[in-house]
Order: structure tokens, then sequence, then C-alpha cells
């Protein structure tokens, strides 16, 4: 069946990217309680190596990512600093800066300038943890990355590559996907009445129970073989908190292996199906793998959500209306153009012979 409001596509995703929206469930209010171990990324000594190290990785790699670059990631990362941080106020007001005067320039690389804008563009691009630097490091690390890329620019230019014809295509891609963004952005309202959420939280919230929530205790084991003797201690008569003490390296460990009661928005797919299946009081009989632990997981009650406020939800069904109106917006968009698809084979040009 085909998508109509072009979920599948990269413009439909860089939208996502954009609203950055977040788990459909609201966390509960004991949302500070420990969670399944998300391995944080490693900080790096410079910020501009972590920078560098990307850039050479996307350069190299883009060619065969297709709209998979778009894609957002499923899972949080718990190194990202929260807007209360200092930093990361400050390095708001210097984005807020940049983006009221994006034309200002900032270096020139052979007599091509690089401006403000330009930088806040990159700034945003950067991991959560690159960010989390002073905002010194950031603007230093994100202008020495847009120096190397027109630096490389340059010399693909002197070799004559942008008169390749793959090449040119590739470029006139990557200007539409920057002029429909842009457009989509601009016919998308960037605020959404109270009125609008209100009548959303009323269809789907008021007066409906909340999602289902496992109680749960995991554990977290280094290896297949460990997970297994644990499994192994477990049926023996083990004590679940002693084998969490013995095996886990989730910070769970602190409180027994103990999450509280989880919904299954919370938890990454490998573990929530078999979580979800399981009965209160039973337990895992073979280990999971996932992100590079084995887990053992005891459900010890189910029961049903409470319906979340609509202060717990504004934020998430803000995005839902923006998304709303970026699918009209894209729907708008396609029904005002005309399509002729020549298939795989293509159109036959003017001066050739039949298309192979």
């Amino acid at each position: 069946m085909p998508d109509p409001i072009g979920r599948e596509t990269g413009l439909f995703w860089e939208f996502r990217r954009v609203i950055q929206p977040s788990s459909r469930t609201p966390a509960p209010p004991d949302a500070g309680a420990p969670h399944v171990k998300i391995r944080p990324v490693t900080r790096q000594s410079s910020i501009t190596r972590i920078v560098r190290v990307a850039a050479v990785l996307f350069a190299a790699l883009a060619p065969f990512a297709g709209s998979a670059w778009t894609a957002p990631l499923s899972l949080p990362t718990p190194t990202a600093p929260t807007p209360q941080d200092p930093s990361v106020r400050a390095l708001e007001e210097l984005l807020d800066l940049f983006d009221r005067t994006p034309g200002v320039t900032v270096a020139e690389v052979s007599g091509t300038s690089l401006t403000r804008g330009m930088v806040a563009d990159r700034i945003r691009a950067l991991p959560p943890i690159a960010r989390a630097q002073p905002p010194k490091a950031v603007y230093q690390a994100a202008l020495a990355d847009l120096v190397q890329q027109r630096a490389l620019a340059i010399k693909g230019r002197q070799l004559g590559l942008d008169q390749n014809p793959l090449i040119q295509g590739r470029l006139a891609m990557a200007g539409d996907h920057e002029l429909a963004g842009a457009a989509l952005r601009s016919m998308v309202p960037d605020q959404v009445s109270d009125a609008a959420l209100q009548e959303r939280y009323a269809a789907e919230y008021a007066g409906k129970p909340g999602p289902e929530e496992v109680r749960l205790r995991l554990i977290a084991a280094a290896s297949q073989a460990d997970a297994e003797e644990a499994i192994g201690k477990l049926k023996g008569g083990m004590e679940f908190a002693a084998a969490v003490r013995a095996f886990s390296r989730d910070p769970s460990k602190v409180n027994d292996g103990s999450v509280g009661f989880v919904s299954a928005d919370r938890l990454p797919p490998e573990l929530r199906n078999v979580a979800f299946a399981l009965a209160a009081g039973q337990m895992t009989s073979y280990p999971i793998q996932y992100d590079g632990l084995w887990y053992i997981l005891l459900v010890e009650g189910r029961r049903q959500g409470p319906t979340p406020s609509l202060q717990q939800v504004t934020l998430l069904l803000r995005q839902e209306l923006l998304r709303d109106a970026a699918a009209a917006a894209m729907r708008q968009a396609r029904a005002e153009v005309q399509v002729k698809d020549y298939g795989p084979t293509g159109a036959k040009p003017a001066d050739q012979g039949p298309a192979q």
C-alpha cells in the first residue's frame, strides 16, 4: 500500500528531525528512577576530534546511505545535556545571535566566505556530547569542520569532479532537499493553538486508561556465559538481588535490579517483546542480547497506567499536530505538480535510439 504522507521518505524524516518528536508515551512521575542501561558515549579529550571523525565518516558513507541519514534515532543519548545546563543556555544564546545575523562572514577559505548561518547549522548537526562543551569550543570545532569541508570542496573542483554527471546529480538532489525542507517549515505553523491541543487531548487521552505497564527487575550480564550462569543459579534457588549484585552491569544494580513500572514505549524492542509476554512472577528462561549486554528479566507485577494530564502530554500533542500539518503540506505540494513516471527503463532521449 502506498504511503500517502511520505513517512518513509527522507523529507518526512527531515521534518521529524526539525521538530524532534519524542516517545508517544509520556514518562511517569518517577522518571528519575534507573532505566535499562543505554551505554553512554565516551567523552573524548578533544571536541574537535569528535567532530572531525563524524565528518569523515559522513563524507565517506553518505553516497551509499541514501535517505537513511535522515532517519531518527530510536533511543535517546543519556549523555545529552539538559536545557537547564549553563553551557546549553549559553550555546542557545549564541545560536540565536547567529540566526538573527546569518549572513555575517566569520572566516574565508581561499576567498570564499563562511558565515554565522553556516556555523549555526553545523553546530546543530553535532552530537549532543559535542554540544555540551563550552560554547567557544563548540564554535571553534564547528568552524574547523566547515573549513575542512570547504578545503576539500575546492580541491574537488580543482580536480574537475564538479563536472562529473553523477556528482552534479547529487548536488542537485542536495539542493532540492534543502529547498524542500525550507518550504515545509514555511508552510507549517510554528505555534499550535491551545484549542487544538485541548481538542486532541480530549480525543486521545481524557477519560481513557493509560498504557499497560510492567513492574520490572533485570540483570544485565557482560556475556552470554555469565547470563546463563546467573539463570542457572536463579533456578537453583539464588535470590534475584544476590544475582544482580554478582552479575549485573546495569545502573539499576543499586536498586537490586528494579526499574519500577515501565510502559512498552520505554523499553527497546528486544526487551519490550519479552517483558510484556511474561506474566507477573515470571522470569526469562534465556538471556536476551541488547546493546552489548545479556539481559535477564523478572516481571513482578502488571498494571494499567494512570491517565496522563494535559500538562504531561502537551509536548507530545504539539508534535502530533505539527506532524499532521506537515503531512497536509506535503500532500498539497504533491497535488500541485505533474509527474510523468517512465519506469526503470527511462524516457527515450530525442537524439538516441530506444531506451535500454
